[in-house]
């Protein structure tokens, strides 16, 4: 643990230690050199979460044993590309750093089955998910997506999907297959209407619409066919609604 100790590359002394299982770099707010990181290939789990990381360097692909990885907050971190090559990789927290793409070859990373890529403000292609379909869990709050493309029905193993706070998206029949999701976030991006794909999830048992201000037309839930918890705190268009409870006998609405 060599966190917050304002070091701006790696200790030598760290790179000597090749059998190094967890390495927490985090809050070194100069760290932005990570080039011979690839000498402790031992590591399953690393931690550099709000450094000052610009790039993923090729000596990432060193690291054949790690199962996460955090770069959450490295605010001017856009290319990950040099992460394709972490085959082992299990779990990835790219929260409120800069990607702007997801890389088309992403898919050999198969054994992902978390990645976070929320608060990526410029993020708006998600595609490119579609081949990870070990995912369990995928979190894109607040970026810049417009679309669930159909080709996201890949995700066949997926229970959680967090998109809320993308305020443009219009698009979501990449839903549609996703018969295994469970908990799904539509919190803050201005629905006006529920999404007809919704009501093939017959698996999800939360369906979170908080903080949609315009949200009133709520009847696809008639034809929900499981118990479904739904939570519209901020929903006051759908508050109003007399008779919420009679609308489907397996809605239960927080």
């Amino acid at each position: 643990n060599i966190n917050n100790t304002n070091i701006m590359s790696i200790p030598k002394e760290v790179l000597k230690l090749r059998s190094l299982k967890l390495l927490n770099l985090s809050y070194n707010k100069k760290l932005s050199d990570l080039s011979e990181i690839g000498e402790v290939n031992s590591l399953q789990f690393l931690h550099i979460y709000q450094c000052n990381l610009k790039i993923i360097g090729q000596d990432f692909k060193r690291l054949i044993n790690l199962k996460k990885i955090g770069f959450s907050e490295n605010k001017n971190l856009s290319d990950i590309s040099s992460l394709i090559h972490l085959t082992a990789l299990e779990e990835l927290d790219m929260s409120s750093c800069n990607v702007k793409r997801i890389p088309e070859n992403f898919y050999t990373n198969r054994n992902l089955r978390s990645v976070s890529f929320s608060g990526n403000k410029q993020l708006s292609d998600i595609k490119n998910l579609a081949h990870l379909m070990c995912l369990n869990e995928v979190y894109l709050d607040q970026c810049q997506v417009e679309s669930l493309p159909l080709n996201l029905s890949t995700l066949i193993n997926l229970k959680t999907l967090s998109i809320g706070r993308n305020k443009k998206i219009i698009d979501f029949s990449g839903l549609s297959g996703l018969l295994k999701l469970e908990l799904l976030y539509l919190d803050a991006c201005n629905l006006q209407k529920i999404p007809k794909e919704i009501v093939s999830l017959e698996n999800l048992q939360t369906l979170v619409l908080s903080d949609n201000k315009e949200l009133e037309d709520i009847s696809e839930l008639k034809e929900i066919k499981n118990p479904l918890k739904v939570v519209i705190q901020g929903c006051e268009k759908i508050k109003k609604k007399k008779n919420l409870n009679k609308l489907n006998a397996l809605l239960t609405f927080e």
